[in-house]
């Protein structure tokens, strides 16, 4: 980067389906002069595309959850392999055995030599399977040779040894394996290890348990050697079944750095998930430090017995407490309670022991879980449990824990650790750390900070390192780790070209950062109260109201919900006679959530007028907050709503009747979003940003901070409005905004990048006066809203000029969009691993007789890939088997006049479908197609375009998942199911050496028809000017721009509009869609559905973009690069 640095600011739309990304150059007075770039990225949460209408992520199919799938399936299969090997040896268990039979074996197989041959083959077994379940706990970096060459017996044994003496008053050689100790615990006196809290004589006398530290495999290593030695077996078996024993994989870490402690005293511990139960007590005590009570004097901090009384409350909890509970708890009035972290001490959650919380509401999701950790597990068995649920690396210390890991069911597992309300990601600490910080905070009621200086000594305002920007989350997130990854790439980009930005301005929609199956909840919610909305629509519209407004939708809901009754005096109201109130009022407006705005009569809601509810009703003679409370008790739930949201809404409601006072004004902190992810992204921001040269301001020469802000998405929603934006820029022609474009999130992005806090605080100031004042009578007071720019000279001055930057936004993104210089791109994906590899159901194979002839469809159904190459030779000219009496001999069941022939289940149909064999049977291969391979085939009439499908579920049985395969160019063995499904025509061809290999298309990549063949692309033809729903189209549409959606059949590619959007929408919205002329193309399920033929005729361009956005023609490295189908045909095929 030469000469000057750009001055420019930046804005980021986080949406639930694109990321939108404006670099906006200004001048020295902060005008928007120039958009530098423009761009979305599709993102798709990672859902992965097989799951079909149960919406599953990559990470459910092929992440997290594998990790425990992985832990019990290599369990399996070690403890069947050495079964299966003892048997070889002649080394069965008894039939029947008791709990302490194999520690009895392996007490006795020690001491001393079993001369019975079939009493020591039983015993045998039934001590070393019992060994190989309960191995103990070794580093899970240590191979078999390391942990052959440790020392043992280790000093970790003999504390075992002493307790085990002590407790039986005997001498310790009486304890020279762990096997002799294990069977001296035959008594229900005594019990190896603490399950219990209370109960039995063990729990309440823990001297008496004797595996009170952890055991080491090099312990038991020792012990089954010695076993081995003692019983005379073979040293060559010996060592087999040791190695058998203690077989182990090394940890698989998915590419993410754990990272250590920032604490020097502990750097050599791994930092410790979020799901731990030691984070989540910081995170507790943290809060609590924090909050302050009003008085006569000011604000005072809790006393010591409120912070522990509040915190030992917040830790029992299993419901997220509001903080008028809090408030309430502690036997307050709610306004009396602040706190920095809380912008609405009321509206908010205090925070509790999330994971606790998410296994004691689970009893019925995961019964064995639940009753160990209520039941039985000890406090520390809980923390470890707790760490393990929000691990995603295979190298945590879970030895303790291990005996129970291995009991519990695996789909309750993989269950509870997808969980939504398990914390994913990693703490800042470590838990011994935690734990000291804990300690404490609750002895010197300090928060964090003055914990880190005083605990060990760091400087005031000390942060522990923020991660890079361009590290993998630390939590297998597939949301937040798309967006980080896009956003960390772009920003890389504009800074490299333009140098450091003044500002950066982060907005995102509540449901931006939800997982697959959190967000597919959310919208069936969403869609729930739509379809509710219509419903109440439809009936106002019977009722005589011509057009029914939001207002007259939400009012009618509360009648209906308040059963017609006047919130504050019980008088009958209905919709033509109630009004909409806040119970609650600001200076400036009020908060709109569902629990402070209700439906009341004109009397009250005159006589009430901007006073707070409670004040009000102390005051007058026919309303008070207890009957206002009993008329809360009698409310009829509606439709839309569960139990569980009900109750809580009627329990906010009447902590709203009680407040004595009005909201605090909205300051510039309660813009700020407070979702995790958010705040995630923003700090690796920031960290980037604070480490590269940092912008001067043009006046004073002064060096300035970068400044990195979060927005929730209903700030800059307002700023839309305010700032008439869509008005302006009308894209696709309508002058309002549409989410039929996928360049809407970049026209979002331009507004938040002209956004600044204050001006943020007055537009959601703009909002809660409009929706107060919505109810009103006259039309003059309605619209009063519309003259707010502020409440004070300054921030009246700055929302003016903020107008006038948004408008010259507005200018230069209407120019861009007319310009086609706002991109928008889908990231491809090329790795081997997309998705499921087959689907679940098995389908049983058919069996052919040998000697009979085989159809075309049936030779290519051979699930045999020998027998499928034997019959090659043999094919007639259309493909089939001969019988018997006509092949020649193949040395093959083939041959075998009574032999069976094992065939896919497609053998009786028109196209081969791709199937793996698995546990005897087939499956469907998994529906994802990697890529297509294009290759010509000359002829007389030109050439031939065929495509041949790559399927990524057989990647692993045709070899394609080694290192260096490149998996667009290696040859793919004949009998792959990728080669069999591809059309007889290109298989001949490529046999015969004709076809010419000239690329290949995946999934997501962009086709760019030129404008001399846009005559050929389907013609969107809406009747008249067509309005569906949130769908608005007008005129005819021909897109230029489509990306490959699919690739239905062998001789089809599927293609959807590039720059359109159909994911937001409901299928009663699409239904009518595709019955517009030409309108299945856009909208249907399939898109346009092109002959692979065809694509000679629309010449497209095959567009790769990089990460600002650009097309990609050449790469250093292995990027995909853009190529034009014409120009490759014109250099591989002779004229």
């Amino acid at each position: 980067m030469g000469g000057r640095p750009t001055r420019y600011v930046i804005g980021i739309d986080v949406g639930q389906s694109g990321i939108g990304k404006v670099a906006i150059r200004v001048d020295s007075d902060g005008m928007p002069v120039e958009i530098l770039n423009a761009n979305v990225t599709v993102i798709d949460a990672g859902k992965d595309p097989a799951s079909g209408k149960t919406p599953k992520s990559r990470l459910a199919t092929a992440g997290q959850a594998r990790r425990v799938r992985r832990r019990f399936r290599r369990r399996r299969q070690r403890l069947k392999r050495l079964a299966r090997y003892l048997a070889q040896l002649g080394y069965l268990p008894p039939d029947k055995s008791r709990t302490y039979d194999a520690w009895l074996a392996r007490r006795d197989l020690a001491m001393r030599y079993e001369p019975d041959e079939a009493k020591r083959a039983e015993q045998l077994a039934l001590a070393i399977m019992h060994i190989a379940r309960h191995r103990g706990w070794r580093s899970p970096w240590w191979s078999y040779r390391r942990l052959e060459t440790a020392p043992a017996p280790t000093p970790t044994f003999a504390e075992l040894q002493q307790r085990a003496a002590a407790v039986f008053g005997r001498p310790v050689e009486d304890f020279p394996t762990i096997g002799a100790i294990g069977a001296a615990a035959a008594s229900p006196r005594f019990a190896l290890r603490l399950r219990s809290r209370g109960g039995s004589l063990a729990a309440q006398n823990p001297h008496l348990v004797l595996f009170h530290k952890k055991i080491l495999q090099e312990d038991v290593l020792y012990e089954l050697k010695r076993i081995l030695s003692t019983q005379r077996v073979d040293p060559g078996v010996a060592r087999t079944v040791c190695e058998m024993v203690f077989d182990v994989s090394k940890p698989y870490t998915r590419g993410e750095s754990v990272g250590r402690d920032p604490i020097p005293k502990h750097s050599n511990l791994q930092r410790a998930p979020r799901s731990s139960l030691e984070f989540q007590e910081l995170r507790i005590r943290q809060v609590v430090a924090n909050v302050r009570v009003r008085g006569e004097g000011g604000k005072r901090r809790l006393t010591r017995e409120e912070n522990e009384r509040l915190v030992t409350w917040l830790m029992d909890r299993i419901e997220a407490p509001s903080w008028a509970e809090v408030a309430q708890f502690l036997g307050l009035e709610p306004e009396q309670l602040t706190h920095e972290a809380v912008d609405d001490p009321v509206g908010n959650r205090a925070p509790i022991l999330a994971t606790k919380a998410a296994i004691e509401r689970g009893a019925k999701d995961w019964p064995h879980v639940y009753n160990w950790w209520t039941r039985q597990a000890t406090q520390e068995e809980r923390s470890l449990f707790a760490c393990f649920l929000g691990d995603t690396t295979d190298t945590g210390d879970y030895s303790a824990i291990e005996a129970y890991l291995e009991e519990f069911p695996e789909d309750e597992l993989v269950k509870l650790m997808e969980a939504a309300s398990v914390p994913k990601g990693r703490a800042a600490y470590s838990r011994a750390t935690m734990r000291e910080l804990c300690e404490y905070m609750a002895e010197h009621r300090v928060d964090l900070h003055g914990a880190l200086t005083g605990l060990y000594g760091l400087p005031a305002g000390w942060k522990p390192p923020a991660p890079s920007i361009f590290e993998r989350l630390e939590y297998p997130h597939p949301t937040v780790d798309q967006i980080t990854r896009d956003v960390a790439r772009w920003l890389q980009a504009m800074v490299s070209k333009y140098g450091t930005p003044e500002r950066v301005t982060v907005e995102h929609v509540r449901e931006a950062f939800m997982g697959v199956a959190q967000r597919a909840e959310y919208q069936a919610q969403m869609r729930r109260r739509q379809r509710d909305r219509e419903r109440i629509r439809a009936e106002l519209v019977q009722q005589g109201y011509a057009n029914p407004t939001e207002q007259d939708i939400r009012r009618f809901r509360l009648v209906t919900m308040q059963n017609g009754e006047c919130l504050y005096c019980g008088e009958p109201i209905t919709l033509a006679t109630s009004e909409l109130d806040h119970i609650v009022p600001r200076s400036v407006g009020g908060s709109n959530r569902s629990e402070n705005v209700v439906a009341v009569c004109k009397r009250c809601n005159q006589a009430k007028g901007k006073n707070v509810f409670s004040q009000w009703a102390a005051a007058t003679d026919y309303a008070s907050v207890e009957e206002a409370l009993a008329r809360v008790d009698r409310w009829d739930r509606p439709r839309d709503f569960d139990a569980a949201s009900f109750n809580r809404l009627k329990r906010d409601v009447k902590n709203r009747l009680r407040r004595k006072s009005e909201d605090d004004p909205i300051d510039e902190r309660s813009l700020a979003s407070t979702a995790y992810a958010a705040r995630e992204i923003a700090q690796r921001i920031q960290a980037y940003l604070g480490s590269l040269d940092r912008p001067v301001d043009p006046h004073s020469g002064e060096v300035l901070d970068v400044k990195v802000q979060v927005l929730s998405g209903g700030v800059v929603s307002e700023a839309r409005k305010a700032s008439g934006i869509d008005k302006k820029v009308r894209l696709r022609g309508f002058g309002h905004k549409t989410r039929l474009d996928r360049r809407h999130h970049a026209i979002d992005a331009a507004v938040a990048a002209t956004l600044r806090l204050t001006v943020g605080k007055v537009l959601v100031e703009r909002r809660e006066l409009r929706d107060m004042t919505s109810a009103v009578a006259t039309p003059e007071e309605r619209d009063a809203w519309k003259a707010y720019e502020g409440s004070n000279p300054m921030e009246v001055e700055q929302f003016r000029r903020w107008k006038a930057r948004s408008g010259r936004v507005a200018e230069l993104m209407e120019r861009a969009i007319a310009e086609d210089r706002v991109t928008v791109r889908y990231p491809l994906r090329l790795g081997p691993n997309v998705g499921s590899v087959h689907d679940d159901t098995i389908f049983p194979l058919h069996k052919k007789p040998a000697r009979e002839a085989f159809t075309p469809n049936e030779v290519l159904a051979i699930a045999d890939p020998e027998l499928y190459i034997a019959a090659l030779p043999l094919l007639d000219k259309r493909g089939g088997l001969p019988k018997l009496a006509e092949r020649e001999p193949t040395g093959t069941v083939l041959d075998d006049p009574d032999g069976v022939v094992e065939l896919f289940p497609s053998w009786d149909k028109s196209d081969i479908t791709p199937y793996l064999r698995v546990r005897g049977g087939a499956a469907k291969i998994g529906s994802t197609v990697h890529h297509a391979r294009l290759y010509a085939v000359p002829s007389k009439r030109g050439p031939k375009l065929y495509q041949m499908r790559v399927f990524a579920g057989e990647f692993a049985s045709i070899g394609f998942k080694k290192a260096g395969v490149d998996l667009f160019t290696a040859e793919l063995p004949v009998w792959s199911q990728s080669y069999r499904a591809a059309p007889r025509a290109l298989r001949d061809a490529l046999e015969a050496g004709t076809a010419v290999y000239l690329g290949w298309l995946a999934p997501d990549d962009e086709l760019e028809i030129p404008a001399e063949a846009l005559h050929l692309v389907p013609c969107l033809a809406p009747p008249g000017d067509a309005v569906h729903g949130a769908f608005p189209l007008r005129g005819a549409l021909r897109e230029a721009r489509w990306r490959v959606s699919g690739f239905e059949a062998t001789e089809l590619v599927n293609l959807k509009p590039a720059l359109l959007a159909t994911e937001e929408f409901s299928q009663a919205d699409l239904q009518a869609l595709t019955s517009f002329p030409g309108g299945k193309p856009y909208f249907g399920a399939q898109g346009w559905r092109l002959s692979v033929s065809k694509l000679l005729e629309l010449r497209p361009t095959v567009v790769r973009r990089t990460a600002s956005g650009a097309p990609r023609w050449r790469s250093e490295g292995s990027l995909p690069t853009s190529w034009r189908l014409e120009d490759v045909l014109a250099g591989v095929i002779a004229p």
